[in-house]
Formats: structure tokens, C-alpha cells, sequence
């Protein structure tokens, strides 16, 4: 998404689109990041600094993008970025869910 020269609208479809090419791609290991943040949420280990590694980079990459979509007036300036980029997160983890679920 970085790379990309999309609008930052088309960026979130990326976003989206590259969550269900993973989920198909990959459907043994569907839950497995979700549910390692989890259980390693408060420890320290090479396992869980890897996780928090991976949901940081996607929170960095949602922020720059919420905030280009805002600065391009695509979304309200008064809506706080870190509300919509754990918006953005939950659904990701919530899609998860679902298509582990299913």
C-alpha cells in the first residue's frame, strides 16, 4: 500500500482486499496471528515481540493512510485518526473471525 500511487480511499480497499487474498491463501493459519497476540499479549518473548511487530506495522501503515485520506478531505478532520485505525484493526481481526469460524 505504501508503494502504491492509489488514493488513500483505494489504499483501505487494499487493505481489504489483501486480507481476503491471505485468508484464502492460507486457511490453516487463518486465526493464528490473532489468537498468538492474544496469548502472548503480555509477554515478552521473540513470539510475542514478533506479533506486536506485525500489528504495529499495520497500525503505522492504517495511520498514514487515515491521515492522507483526511488530509485530502475524504474523511472529517475531526475524526480522530487512532479511532479509525482501531476501527480498521478490529474489523481486520474481526474478518479473521469470522472466515475462521466458518
Amino acid at each position: 500500500m505504501d508503494e502504491s500511487d492509489a488514493s488513500p480511499l483505494e489504499k483501505l480497499g487494499m487493505f481489504s482486499d489483501a486480507q481476503a487474498a491471505w485468508a484464502a491463501q492460507n486457511q490453516s493459519d487463518l486465526a493464528i496471528l490473532m489468537l498468538t497476540s492474544l496469548e502472548t499479549v503480555h509477554e515478552n518473548g521473540a513470539v510475542a515481540s514478533k506479533v506486536r511487530s506485525i500489528y504495529e506495522r499495520m497500525e503505522a501503515l492504517l495511520t498514514r493512510t487515515v491521515e492522507a485520506a483526511k488530509a485530502e478531505g475524504l474523511i472529517k478532520p475531526e475524526r480522530q485518526t487512532r479511532v479509525v485505525v482501531l476501527a480498521l484493526m478490529a474489523i481486520h481481526d474481526g474478518n479473521i473471525m469470522l472466515w475462521y469460524r466458518s
